[in-house]
């Protein structure tokens, strides 16, 4: 399998246990994770060569982050100690008709003081099939954003292909700040994970504020026509309560789109879904599976993501190809 690179932020995730407030709790739970780390790691456990470039504090919270990634066999010799401190975020896990609430404590954090000269991009591209970058990345400030594009240059002289997730965060940045760095990226991409509301927020495409399947797409193709793209994918995520939900996956590839069919589902947790399902899309197409198994592979990989705590997905590729073909839910024995 091919080497995988992505640039961007790991996190410390503190949680209340019991769906508690954070207002009324004595204890918080600690999760590692970050977009850009939790596809590194979901590609590793699938068999994947990767690598993050990213910095850390060089204190013993840094240490721990290192050794969470280390465990998933994630390369860290391209990982910067230097000072500052890792970014939180506040996660209140949502129940039944109550909203999960996420607050970010990301200033100043360790990324944002990354040195570019300290970058050797002939090391760190070495025979790398993939580069990987979201736009919570790109919202972390002009440094970081400065240091992304030249990844995205260094790749194109190379001929690596480029994933993107445009991953939206409007506690990070205002969508008008986000469309314009986005454009600078998106002639870079080839592969792409845009959902309907990134088309029309992000991307100005009209279409109704609902989600509709044929308007999707008409999206995709006039992404894809207007960027070089050769592959989209995305997730229609209906939430019927915060611990109840149901999932759908599309790919556009070759002019057509593929899509599955429509999963209802309860969940443990719901962070790292959608970092499942662009990793699950990632190894389809790294391996060179049909457009319909990439599809089914990572709806599926999203769809498991959601029964275990934490931001990452512990499964292989062999839990995931069962799971898809599983008649149902018994004990598997």
């Amino acid at each position: 399998m091919g080497r995988v690179v992505a640039f961007g932020e790991v996190l410390m995730r503190l949680t209340p246990p019991d769906h508690r407030h954070i207002s009324q709790t004595d204890c918080l739970n600690v999760h590692f994770g970050g977009a850009e780390a939790n596809v590194m790691v979901n590609l590793s456990n699938l068999g994947h060569d990767v690598r993050l470039l990213t910095s850390l504090p060089g204190h013993s919270v840094g240490d721990a982050a290192m050794k969470h990634l280390q465990a998933h066999r994630v390369d860290t010799s391209f990982i910067q100690r230097i000072d500052g401190r890792l970014g939180i975020y506040y996660y209140e896990s949502g129940y039944s008709l109550r909203q999960a609430k996420v607050i970010y404590d990301r200033h100043s954090s360790s990324i944002q003081l990354l040195d570019e000269e300290m970058i050797n991009w002939d090391l760190l591209l070495e025979n790398v099939q993939l580069f990987h970058l979201t736009g919570i990345t790109l919202a972390l400030g002009p440094v970081v954003r400065q240091i992304a594009l030249r990844a995205l240059e260094e790749a194109k002289k190379r001929n690596i292909s480029v994933s993107f997730d445009f991953n939206y965060r409007s506690a990070l940045w205002s969508i008008e700040e986000a469309k314009v760095e986005f454009q600078k990226v998106l002639p870079y991409v080839s592969i792409c994970f845009a959902g309907y509301k990134d088309f029309r927020a992000s991307l100005d495409m009209e279409g109704p504020e609902e989600f509709d399947e044929e308007e999707l797409k008409g999206f995709f193709k006039l992404a894809a026509d207007r960027y070089g793209m050769r592959a989209i994918a995305c997730t229609n995520r209906v939430v019927h309560q915060s611990n109840d939900h149901q999932l759908q996956g599309f790919l556009y590839m070759d002019g057509v789109t593929v899509q599955t069919k429509s999963f209802r589902f309860a969940i443990v947790d719901r962070i790292g879904g959608g970092d499942a399902f662009a990793s699950g899309i990632l190894h389809g197409l790294l391996i060179k599976k049909t457009a319909e198994e990439t599809v089914q592979f990572g709806t599926g990989l999203a769809i498991l993501k959601h029964f275990v705590s934490g931001d990452v997905s512990t499964y292989t590729g062999h839990d995931v190809e069962r799971f898809i073909n599983s008649p149902g839910v018994d004990v598997l024995r």
